[in-house]
């Protein structure tokens, strides 16, 4: 962490026959300003403005130094500090609540940290460890177990979570019960069920997460309507991808890794018309991966809508990592685009295959930036001598 900055709490630390030439210094240039005030044609009004930008500008840099110094004070904080304290009573304390005419309820709308996060004892957890893949035969118990709800807090303010109240992540819909028991840390056998987005947590996820809760105060009691939780929603980043790790979904963006939350699935390879594609022995291609790259998730609760194209260049265009290497020897690409590296087509990674990114037909080298991709089943021209597959996602 930087020092802070130290500012004198005593007298000058120049010397007096510098103090005083510049009290001189400052004097005739007051006397100066003073005959300029009537000859320079300027108003009162300009002047006041004159003095009130300098005044603003001093005082941006004073707000300047106070947001770097808050800056290292969040980064700190975001290393998981002592878990924060749990309410001291659920359900919260009463607050003061106008009476209203005919007793309607007032809405209530709270963003903030996640301080506190429970689940209801009933229903109750799913049983995740002895049932991981319910099926509607083999359904998850207790029963009733997916609309148990539950407590939030944010900002101090502890809110009721209903049963039944679906929570919108990033890309996702769950329940609040899903919020608990799609958190790899937590199991059924444990004493306290933790979300791990929580800061009283004490097994959390590295940073702070945030909560955007929308509903009525009932009686004096929060109750949640619409919850949504995200992490970090201002932050952005932009870069030069320098390299890959492409058996774990990983770009590397500035020298930090960029990982997709992309969890794996089973799926059987479609043709364009929808009919599965087969190999050579005329069954169908089942593949078991993820939707953009070779399937890797931390946090399923926070992945990718692998249904839709959230995963897109600015155009729109669905892109991808490749699940293995293209490159004849293995490597990451940051020797180079060359179409003479490449593997064949047929050792590529299908769904995302290095002709929907042409090069150079020139020099073969040469990403090319912008480009019209060709219908399907176009012949090979001298522009495209490659041509893409428009039904299949482009590789970064």
């Amino acid at each position: 962490m930087p020092a802070p900055t130290r500012f004198g709490a005593g007298g000058s630390t120049k010397p007096l026959a510098w103090s005083e030439q510049h009290n001189l210094d400052n004097s005739s240039a007051r006397q100066s300003s003073k005959k300029l005030q009537y000859t320079d044609g300027r108003s009162f009004k300009m002047r006041g403005f004159e003095q009130l930008t300098k005044r603003f500008k001093v005082a941006g840099v004073v707000l300047l130094l106070l947001i770097t110094g808050l800056g290292t004070k969040a980064s700190a904080q975001s290393l998981n500090p002592i878990p924060w304290p749990t309410p001291a009573a659920i359900p919260a304390p009463t607050p003061v609540q106008p009476a209203r005419e005919n007793n309607e309820p007032t809405g209530f709308d709270i963003t903030g940290f996640i301080q506190y996060a429970s689940l209801d004892a009933t229903p109750g957890l799913g049983n995740k460890d002895d049932n991981p893949t319910p099926t509607p035969a083999n359904p998850p118990l207790p029963a009733q177990c997916k609309i148990t709800g539950g407590w939030i807090e944010l900002n101090n303010n502890l809110i009721r979570v209903p049963q039944s109240t679906v929570v919108i992540y990033p890309n996702t819909l769950l329940t609040w019960e899903e919020t608990f028991e799609l958190n790899p840390n937590t199991h059924q056998t444990d004493p306290i069920f933790q979300s791990g987005l929580a800061m009283s947590d004490t097994v959390r996820f590295p940073g702070t997460y945030q909560g955007h809760v929308q509903g009525n105060i009932v009686n004096g009691q929060y109750i949640a309507g619409l919850v949504f939780i995200y992490q970090d929603p201002a932050n952005f980043t932009q870069g030069y991808i320098e390299k890959f790790d492409y058996a774990h979904g990983i770009m590397y963006v500035n020298g930090m890794r960029v990982q997709i939350n992309d969890p794996p699935i089973t799926f059987t390879v479609p043709n364009p018309d929808g009919t599965p594609l087969l190999d050579g022995g005329g069954n169908p291609v089942v593949l078991t991966k993820g939707r953009y790259s070779a399937g890797q998730s931390a946090d399923p609760r926070f992945a990718v809508d692998q249904n839709n194209p959230t995963v897109n260049s600015q155009t729109g265009y669905p892109m991808c990592i490749p699940s293995v290497s293209p490159y004849a020897d293995g490597g990451d690409g940051s020797a180079g685009a060359s179409i003479l590296l490449l593997n064949p087509e047929a050792l590529q990674d299908p769904q995302c295959p290095e002709k929907n990114r042409p090069r150079d037909p020139t020099t073969g080298s040469i990403l090319i930036p912008q480009f019209t991709m060709n219908q399907a089943g176009d012949p090979p021209t001298v522009e495209n001598p490659i041509p893409q597959d428009p039904f299949v996602e482009m590789p970064f």
